[in-house]
């Protein structure tokens, strides 16, 4: 199963292309439009499901008690990789042993 939660365009096209056949995909997060190849998407017969997002006022909520330094970030992320980490990250979030997994394309 892979969770959308950074609306990165790239990120899921990226795992849509790891993927293996009837990969779940959850997102979470608010992504424009994303254009997928429809042989793969057909061949490999993925279940993509999706919510609806956060009420505005929750989100400026949050925003703002991050500007007050009421909630960190270092105690939200729970664990970083590298792409080459990719199925570390996944079995981790899996596990439940992380709540909120980071994977950084810029660093290897």
């Amino acid at each position: 199963m892979y969770i959308e939660a950074s609306g990165s365009q790239a990120l899921f096209k990226t795992a849509f292309d790891y993927a293996c056949e009837k990969t779940r995909y959850c997102v979470v997060s608010v992504l424009p439009e994303i254009t997928l190849n429809a042989i793969q998407f057909i061949s490999t017969q993925p279940m993509i499901y999706g919510s609806r997002g956060d009420e505005h006022e929750n989100i400026i909520e949050v925003i703002d008690l991050l500007k007050q330094g009421k909630t960190k970030m270092n105690e939200i992320i729970t664990s970083k990789y590298t792409i080459d980490e990719f199925p570390q990250a996944i079995a981790a979030a899996a596990s439940g042993k992380d709540i909120k997994v980071i994977i950084n394309f810029e660093n290897k």
